[in-house]
């Protein structure tokens, strides 16, 4: 699969998406031969949570540790990682479109429903 059905795609469920081709186009001068500039890119690391490099066909997750309420926002919920798989194939479905995919998307937004109803209950 290739990470251009993600271009285009500036954020997933709230949590901004660091592009390395779209970043190096608006700061080129944080360009060195394999990237982005490793001090500039650790600095985006820790602000950003769901990295793209769709030169090497990678996705880096930053999973949050610990509850929100006890350490803050320091990474992304399951619920995202979904959402994520659901950009995915709607950007796939465009180009093949196939039943299966608006199934396959369905059954994971019912992942997503569940996981935050459990959330809800945990609060309640």
């Amino acid at each position: 699969m290739s990470l251009s059905t993600l271009r285009g795609i500036d954020e997933i469920d709230g949590f901004e998406i660091l592009n390395h081709r779209q970043y190096l186009n608006a700061h080129p001068e944080h360009r060195t031969p394999t990237g982005i500039n490793p001090k500039i890119l650790k600095g985006l690391q820790q602000k950003r949570f769901i990295e793209v490099n769709d030169r090497e066909n990678k996705i880096c997750l930053t999973i949050q540790h610990g509850t929100v309420k006890e350490k803050g926002k320091n990474g992304i919920r399951i619920q995202t990682i979904i959402a994520l798989a659901i950009a995915v194939l709607k950007m796939l479905n465009n180009k093949f479109h196939s039943d299966r995919n608006i199934e396959a998307i369905e059954f994971f937004q019912k992942g997503i429903d569940c996981l935050n109803n459990r959330q809800a209950e945990r609060k309640g």
